[in-house]
């Protein structure tokens, strides 16, 4: 399940509030989770918003949200210069995805560690969703006709078929 997350007291921004977009992810959900999946191809879409914006500083690294793919490549996503951002990626690779805060112009391996995540992921195929739930649905569907099938046979004990009864 899809996991956003949202920080109280971040030192930097102060509260960061994380919500799921569209509206209907948004609708169902367990805590910090949605219980709508991402899929492989699938647009990944939320809106942060932030307390306060750091101060500005004579440093050449801005904050921007970075994407981890789950091949465990990288890519940046936006700069933060708005109290409210829409963040929009895409789930082009099976595996952990995840969406991040860094201090860097560039992320490279581990810098996820450093920042705060904003959301996390298993992105799987839809395969495995249609097989999965398919496989669990066609299985329910055919134990329930062999089920009615059984009913209606008559089962008669080996010892009645030798001995007569009236």
């Amino acid at each position: 399940m899809p996991h956003f997350y949202s920080h109280q007291h971040e030192k930097v921004f102060g509260k960061i509030t994380v919500t799921p977009k569209p509206w209907w992810r948004n609708f169902i959900r367990l805590g910090d989770y949605s219980i709508f999946p991402y899929f492989v191809m699938g647009t990944i879409e939320f809106t942060v918003e932030f307390e306060k914006l750091p101060e500005p500083s004579n440093s050449p690294f801005k904050y921007t949200i970075c994407e981890k793919l789950g091949d465990g490549s990288y890519q940046n996503i936006l700069t933060i210069e708005h109290n409210k951002v829409q963040v929009k990626g895409l789930a082009e690779c099976t595996g952990d995805t995840k969406f991040f805060i860094s201090r860097s112009n560039r992320p490279i391996e581990g810098s996820e560690q450093l920042g705060k995540t904003l959301f996390f992921d298993n992105i799987l195929s839809l395969n495995t969703y249609v097989f999965g739930i398919g496989g669990i649905i066609i299985s329910a569907i055919l134990s329930c006709i062999v089920g009615i099938i059984l009913s209606l046979v008559v089962f008669r004990p080996f010892w009645e078929i030798w001995i007569p009864t009236n």
